[in-house]
């Protein structure tokens, strides 16, 4: 938000200088891409999920993300297929998955099937490559994988 500032002469009653300024808050973004890309000095906070104007708030120094080519993200894939009542592990390809720090959950994936919320364990293989673990449906015919969380944080394929 532009704010503009006057100075006035108590003696006078005459406005004789002036300038604006911006108030900007960096929490509104919630996603990666969203913080960086903003046009102001935000920083993403990779191990928290959190944007900020002040990146030494981040919990480690190496989850701090200022470039959208350094965001944590899932690469579009194609359609993605899981017959009913099938175990079977899914296989993403993704982008700068940061390696959990010590005291973090790791990653779980988050299936909404039909308006119901299904978590899955996932296996983190490298900062490109993400399995869900075990992955079956018991309801509805076939299944599009919608996004993988970290810890409480979902990090969306398509921002």
């Amino acid at each position: 938000q532009i704010v503009q500032l006057y100075l006035k002469s108590k003696e006078t009653g005459l406005v004789f200088a002036n300038t604006s300024f911006v108030f900007y808050n960096c929490s509104v973004h919630k996603s990666c891409l969203s913080c960086v890309r903003s046009p102001y000095q935000c920083h993403w906070c990779k191990y928290r999920h959190d944007c900020t104007h002040d990146p030494r708030t981040c919990s480690f120094q190496e989850g701090r993300v200022k470039k959208s080519e350094e965001c944590p993200q899932l690469l579009p894939t194609e359609r993605i297929l899981v017959p009913v009542n099938v175990v079977k592990p899914i296989t993403l390809r993704a982008k700068n998955l940061p390696q959990p720090q010590s005291g973090q959950r790791g990653y779980e994936c988050l299936l909404t099937i039909q308006g119901v919320e299904q978590r899955v364990p996932a296996l983190r293989f490298n900062s490109s490559s993400v399995q869900c673990q075990n992955t079956s449906v018991s309801i509805g015919v076939m299944v599009c994988v919608g996004g993988v969380k970290l810890s409480d944080s979902l990090i969306q394929g398509d921002e």
